[in-house]
């Protein structure tokens, strides 16, 4: 059976897999060291949340990818013995894809002050860049990085060479359709959302707070670069879980979405649109609301 733990240092709450139990590793959350209780022991009394280290967000990074490596073996090998084994692990992967994902933009939030901007632009206001370009330094993509003309536009002359560069980071696996080169992952863009832009936002601005605010979602077949400075606009998001209107998937029963401080969720289709839209407001609207179907996953079955 799972052990419900909460982090000592954080307070993040997750079941953990019985065969975990006395073994240690990073919280997924803040990346502190945490060892899981025996089902005898006592439950932790949480902590105040400590703020997060670089050091600590690589460190959860690696640990996930671990994770998600031992588990596509364990897939390999057992194969069709394990129903729903394939798309279990493609929502593992996917989800540790954002959780790199996050760990650059926190990396990127100590470097800059800010969240990073969902598009550069040059003096005239013409978009340059994606957001996802610049967190390629901290993806592990320097070179890649460095390549490229940030002065001059993504499907420019300068840059053209390098739209055959795929970062698989921004690809969900689970995504049959489009190129290898486009991205599953975006933000909403403008209207109430945690990304005006062009503009670069401060976390003390998401005044619904970091945690209970909707950054980044999952929209399948996209059909956009992951170069590209497109995203998904807020007045096109009608934010029904996999319906018409963005934030959809192709895992069954719903959809990813990472929250401005980190936290990856995955909401059901039976989320209300209402609901999903009150988590991607950044000021005024209610937090993560039950009817939201915030689905705790467990892949230890």
């Amino acid at each position: 059976m799972p052990i419900a733990f909460t982090c000592p240092h954080c307070g993040h709450r997750t079941d953990v897999a019985e065969r975990f139990a006395g073994q240690s590793g990073p919280c997924s959350a803040c990346g502190q060291v945490i060892t899981v209780p025996t089902l005898a022991a006592h439950p932790l009394v949480p902590r105040p949340p400590r703020r997060r280290s670089g050091l600590g967000c690589l460190l959860t990074g690696s640990f996930c990818l671990v994770c998600v490596a031992g588990y596509a073996l364990l897939v390999t090998m057992l194969g069709p013995s394990m129903p729903g084994s394939w798309e279990r692990m493609r929502r593992m992967e996917c989800r540790a894809n954002l959780e790199q994902i996050a760990t650059a933009v926190s990396l990127y939030e100590a470097d800059y002050g800010c969240l990073p901007p969902a598009y550069t632009t040059d003096d005239a206001g013409n978009r340059l860049h994606s957001w996802r370009t610049l967190l390629l330094p901290y993806l592990g993509e320097e070179d890649l990085y460095k390549s490229l003309d940030l002065k001059q536009p993504w499907d420019g002359e300068a840059n053209r060479q390098l739209h055959d560069a795929a970062v698989d980071i921004y690809q969900c696996p689970a995504d049959s359709s489009g190129e290898p080169t486009d991205t599953c992952y975006v933000m909403i863009v403008g209207g109430e959302g945690a990304s005006p832009g062009g503009k670069s936002l401060k976390a003390v601005e998401v005044t619904d707070g970091v945690g209970k605010t909707i950054l980044l979602v999952e929209t399948a077949g996209s059909g956009i670069h992951w170069m590209e400075p497109k995203d998904l606009p807020w007045e096109e998001t009608d934010f029904r879980i996999n319906g018409t209107g963005g934030i959809s998937s192709e895992h069954d029963g719903g959809a990813h979405v990472m929250m401005c401080d980190g936290t990856v969720e995955f909401i059901g289709e039976d989320a209300l649109p209402g609901d999903v839209r009150a988590m991607a407001t950044r000021a005024g609207g209610e937090s993560v609301p039950e009817s939201a179907d915030v689905i705790e996953e467990d892949f230890s079955r």
